[in-house]
Parts: structure tokens; sequence; C-alpha cells
């Protein structure tokens, strides 16, 4: 294993401005690749994902789970948060390292293990237990 400023001391000299990577600064990024809608549907997902780790926490903590990679996680949301986690659909399961997720719309959410800022959330034992990868989804049809 290299550290970062062993692998600095081997690049070449041209690149390295600056006597250790410690002292260097990221290189401004350009305009163009600035978006403001890619960062706020980002910050939703993982305002809404803090939500859902505090339900995987509970899970865990009742002994329902022991990682999160062995939970099925059922997630009611409202019309815009719900269509916001659909839009991850291909990517959401290995986003929350879960087994299995199903994104329903509020009606039937009472009793949920956790609920918070129009999101409640339901975790169980996934069927077949853990996915080492978690990458894959399950969305209702």
């Amino acid at each position: 294993m290299f550290t970062a400023e062993e692998i600095w001391q081997h690049l070449p000299a041209a690149v390295r401005k600056e006597k250790s990577v410690h002292f260097s600064l990221w290189e401004q990024l350009p305009a163009e690749f600035i978006n403001g809608e890619l960062d706020r549907r980002w910050e939703e997902f993982l305002e809404i994902r803090r939500i859902i780790s505090k339900a995987l926490e509970l899970a865990r903590s009742d002994k329902v789970i022991g990682a999160s990679n062995e939970a099925r996680v059922v997630i009611h949301a409202e019309r815009r948060q719900k269509q916001l986690l659909e839009s991850f659909a291909d990517d959401i399961r290995m986003l929350l390292i879960v087994s299995a997720v199903e994104i329903k719309s509020p009606a039937g959410s009472e009793g949920a293990l956790y609920s918070e800022a129009g999101i409640s959330v339901d975790v169980c034992r996934a069927e077949g237990g853990r996915n080492a990868n978690a990458v894959g989804n399950t969305l209702p049809k």
C-alpha cells in the first residue's frame, strides 16, 4: 500500500507543483461541470438516505438484522420523494447497501419502524439473507 505522499513523490516533476501533496490544492472545477440540479437531487437523496440509515440502525439494535446488507427496506414516501427514489432505481440497493428495496406511497405506513420528514421506513430481514454485493433493485410493479 502506498500513501498519497509516496505516490506524489513518484509523479513526474512537471506535475508536482508543490513539495508535498499536502501543500497542493484542488484545481478549480470548470463551470461547464457545475450542475445545480444534479447537486440538488443528490442532496435530497442523501437526506432520505440519512432517514433510512436511522431505520436500519433501529433494526440492527432490535436484532432484526445484523448488517444493512441483510435488510429488505420498504420506504413509504410522498410523491416527489418517491419519484426521486425511483429515479435512482438501478442503483438504489447499492446506494443504501441493502438487499432489497420497495418504494411505496404513504398509504399503509402506519406503524413503520421509523418516520421523519414525509418518509416512513420499515426494515425486515431479506429473503435469502445477506446480499454481499447489494446491487440491483426491487421496485413495485
